[in-house]
């Protein structure tokens, strides 16, 4: 469950052929929305054996494991509050939300897929603009689900997923400069990794937990 890693000289590239249908509409004011479908045949895919040398060291190496597919639909969404409530505050919204499915064909079932890639995400954000004072704030939340990924026919893993919070504020200095704070992570949740391992005669499990720090980034733009 924690193998050492080495290279493969003899890899050669992904290729891919993707279809993608889709679907976006603007409104007058600013407004948007759009859906997008996707299909995508990958062959040649990349992806990482587990083997054991001589000397009893495992290893992680990268290798190509014939074709892999993937599908997905893909939505976006944003727009002010004031298009639907005259009287509401200057407030943006956006939202995303994406739904994927993956096959990896040479390996077994189930939760053969591709481990990079999440079951779903959704992505929502706020801005708010205080025209008078130059001032402007907002946030976005992030999820990515957390999903078991069989990466060879005897190892599994857990991804950790993501749940993140990110706020910012930022001050309009005028002829394009501008100011902001932002402040990552903010509710700082642990990041959980799982992995097991079931081969003939070796049947070993992993949980590991980190914590996570908050991020402060300062930003000037100032343009010459």
């Amino acid at each position: 469950t924690t193998p050492n890693f080495k290279g493969n000289p003899n890899l050669v590239p992904e290729l891919a052929w993707s279809l993608d249908l889709g679907y976006e509409r603007y409104v007058p004011q600013g407004g948007f929305w759009g859906a997008n479908v996707y299909l995508r045949k990958i062959r040649n895919v990349v992806l990482q054996s587990l083997t054991q040398d001589s000397s009893g060291t495992w290893f992680r190496i990268p290798y190509n494991n014939g074709q892999a597919q993937v599908m997905g639909l893909e939505l976006e969404a944003k727009g002010r509050l004031r298009d639907h409530w005259p009287a509401a505050p200057q407030i943006a919204w956006r939202a995303a939300s994406s739904f994927n499915h993956s096959r990896v064909d040479n390996i077994p079932g189930p939760r053969n897929v591709l481990a990079q890639q999440p079951r779903q995400s959704t992505t929502l954000g706020l801005d708010h603009t205080l025209p008078p004072s130059g001032w402007s704030w907002g946030l976005t939340w992030v999820r990515e689900s957390a999903d078991w990924v069989r990466t060879t026919a005897e190892l599994s893993q857990k991804n950790t997923g993501k749940r993140q919070w990110d706020v910012y504020a930022q001050k309009d200095l005028g002829k394009g400069r501008s100011w902001r704070v932002s402040v990552l992570n903010v509710s700082q949740p642990d990041l959980i990794s799982q992995s097991v391992y079931d081969g003939p005669s070796l049947r070993q499990s992993q949980y590991e937990r980190f914590r996570q720090g908050r991020s402060l980034r300062l930003a000037l733009d100032w343009p010459l």
